[in-house]
């Protein structure tokens, strides 16, 4: 599993900054609020988990690692938890 997620990053196109994740639509949707408010332009992302429904909150779309790490600290500035992974 390591080695795919690996390869993952390695040959990635599109990056993002994750915010959170939720499994309640209402508790994401509040996330969504705080960071618009911090003039953010969040989004959320339904998703499967392994126990259901998750609702991701991601802050746009990056070509590259370095601009995704560089808006993270914009975002960390509202979400102290919030990280760079691929989109």
């Amino acid at each position: 599993e390591l080695a795919m997620r690996s390869s993952r990053r390695v040959n990635a196109t599109a990056w993002t900054v994750q915010a959170g994740a939720f499994g309640s639509e209402a508790r994401a949707a509040e996330l969504v609020k705080k960071l618009r408010a911090g003039g953010l332009s969040p989004d959320v992302k339904p998703v499967l988990g392994k126990s259901g429904p998750l609702f991701v909150v991601v802050v746009n779309r990056y070509r590259t690692y370095q601009h995704a790490a560089q808006a993270l600290n914009s975002v960390k500035m509202h979400q102290a938890d919030a990280f760079v992974t691929v989109r």
